[in-house]
């Protein structure tokens, strides 16, 4: 009976999961990503915001993955009328007490600059 109810658990737990997958807008596509360094000094910041995807918890949800983040993180910088974005941190698919999250987390700032500003080298 033991092994038989440990089957079942891995057998649930390995199920299915859908992996999210993010089309960029076409004004997605030019928006600019920083990750080490801050936007130039001309840029304004609009807002600071969280990109998710993937929910839920093991078994019971869809998992997260970077690509998706990173592309609704590029559209909703769009949607926000930004053409930068900095990404301060992300939190990718983890363990957690009882559960295994499934969200891919990239939190960070929209910024509209000027374009010059992010043409320059």
């Amino acid at each position: 009976m033991k092994t038989f109810l440990m089957i079942l658990i891995l057998a649930v737990l390995a199920g299915c999961h859908d992996i999210e997958t993010v089309d960029l807008t076409k004004g997605a596509s030019k928006v600019k990503i920083f990750r080490k360094n801050d936007p130039p000094p001309s840029c304004e910041e609009i807002r600071p915001f969280s990109a998710v995807s993937g929910s839920g918890c093991g078994a019971f949800g869809d998992v997260g993955s970077y690509e998706a983040t990173y592309n609704r993180f590029r559209n909703m910088v769009d949607e926000m009328g930004g053409n930068a974005g900095l990404i301060e941190n992300e939190i990718p698919p983890h363990p957690a007490p009882g559960c295994y999250v499934n969200e891919y987390v990239m939190n960070g700032v929209a910024y509209k600059c000027p374009e010059e500003a992010l043409t320059r080298k």
